[in-house]
């Protein structure tokens, strides 16, 4: 058995309370949106930032039903780094396309975006 000798640290969520008349980002303020799809699914994570922290939003689509919201202060999820935000935008993902149509399909596309390996081929 082999270990890290400098394993990677668990991704943080700081969460505060949503607040209903937060600020939401206009397309000038977000500063990256991850696309992915396949024949039946699209998936939307979007990233920006707050000072010094990170926020996202988890949105995805399918042939008959769509879950998702645009990012921004008022959701109050905060994370450290951009890598930490979209670990927990794809964990929000999954969990509410549990039990949905192109569940699977879901899942496999998360999983590629999140494999290192994935994200490094041209």
């Amino acid at each position: 058995m082999q270990f890290d000798l400098f394993p990677a640290p668990e991704p943080v969520l700081i969460k505060v309370p949503c607040d209903p008349d937060g600020h939401v980002c206009k397309d000038a303020e977000i500063l990256e949106t991850i696309h992915l799809h396949d024949k039946k699914v699209e998936i939307w994570i979007e990233l920006a930032r707050d000072e010094e922290r990170w926020m996202f939003s988890a949105s995805f689509q399918t042939n008959i039903s769509y879950s998702g919201y645009r990012v921004g202060k008022k959701w109050g999820k905060f994370t450290n780094s951009r890598a930490d935000a979209i670990h927990f935008a794809a964990e929000e993902i999954k969990a509410r396309s549990a039990g949905k149509e192109n569940e699977q399909q879901i899942v496999k596309l998360l999983t590629q975006l999140l494999t290192p390996e994935a994200r490094f081929v041209a």
